[in-house]
């Protein structure tokens, strides 16, 4: 017996038959964050002090490490200097086009 034959004796079979169902579980949340502004409750989060100690705190986002930043105050003046150039803007490298117009090949002979 094949499907049409099946599908004509039962009514609602082909609508059965055609209907798709979603999964709506934990693995269909599980691709992206959680889009929340308030969460339940507070996690488990690792805090890293400026000289590299860490304490475990409870937060309110989900996150795994907050780092905290250096005392500028307490820094020695090696430390400032290079948590300024850490600090400063990257430049820009300029690139210039080299169109061959000032190769001399009587130059090189």
């Amino acid at each position: 017996m094949n499907v049409s034959k099946l599908v004509s004796l039962v009514p609602g079979l082909q609508t059965v038959l055609v209907s798709q169902q979603r999964n709506l579980n934990c693995n269909r949340a599980g691709i992206t964050r959680t889009k929340r502004a308030m969460y339940m409750y507070q996690f488990p989060t690792s805090v890293v002090n400026p000289d590299g100690s860490t304490i475990q705190v409870k937060y309110p986002e989900p996150r795994v490490l907050l780092k905290l930043p250096l005392d500028l105050e307490s820094a020695t003046p090696a430390q400032k200097r290079q948590i300024q150039l850490i600090r400063r803007p990257k430049q820009a490298l300029k690139i210039t086009e080299d169109t061959g117009d000032s190769f001399d090949p009587l130059k090189y002979i």
